[in-house]
């Protein structure tokens, strides 16, 4: 069983493409280092992938505070083309705990339970695409022992092309 320590703290970078987040020692020799053979094997079988893009592995040595930092630069989940994230979850399926606390942005768990969950709507078979990832997903990291992980949701809604801001079809205002 591995318990990966990939730090809580969600720092996003130039336009929200890129995250960063700080390792453990022990989460880099023990874990990271071990899967990422299997990780890449994985992305490459399967492109539609939602688990976290890893970009680089990086360590800065302090030499004046006899320490080092060790972090991973990751690609965002949240770079998304032509849909505005307006509601961000992070899920990790219990409720001891999970609700989001004053001045928070992100909700959690009973958040989304209080808002009795949302509907995806899809075409063409969307739902059941998106079933087979989070399965596919879900049993290598179960393959792999990972019991600790966080399911980041974003929440938004794309506008049509023939539809405006206030959600006309033809973008005159309504007439009384």
């Amino acid at each position: 069983m591995n318990i990966v320590s990939l730090s809580a703290q969600y720092t996003p970078s130039f336009q929200e493409k890129l995250t960063t987040s700080s390792l453990t020692t022990s989460s880099l020799k023990s874990f990271l280092r071990k899967i990422l053979p299997s990780y890449y094997s994985h992305l490459v079988s399967h492109p539609n992938s939602l688990l976290c893009r890893f970009l680089g592995l990086y360590r800065v040595k302090m030499y004046h505070l006899r320490r080092s930092v060790k972090f991973v630069i990751m690609r965002s989940v949240f770079d998304t083309d032509g849909v505005e994230i307006t509601r961000f979850f992070d899920v990790k399926g219990s409720i001891l705990g999970r609700s989001r606390k004053e001045g928070e942005s992100v909700e959690k768990d009973n958040d989304l339970r209080e808002n009795g969950g949302f509907v995806f709507e899809g075409e063409g078979g969307e739902r059941e695409k998106l079933i087979r990832v989070i399965r596919d997903d879900t049993m290598w990291l179960e393959g792999r022992g990972v019991i600790d992980y966080s399911l980041l949701i974003g929440v938004g809604q794309t506008l049509d092309e023939d539809e405006d801001e206030d959600g006309d079809e033809d973008g005159d205002e309504d007439e009384d």
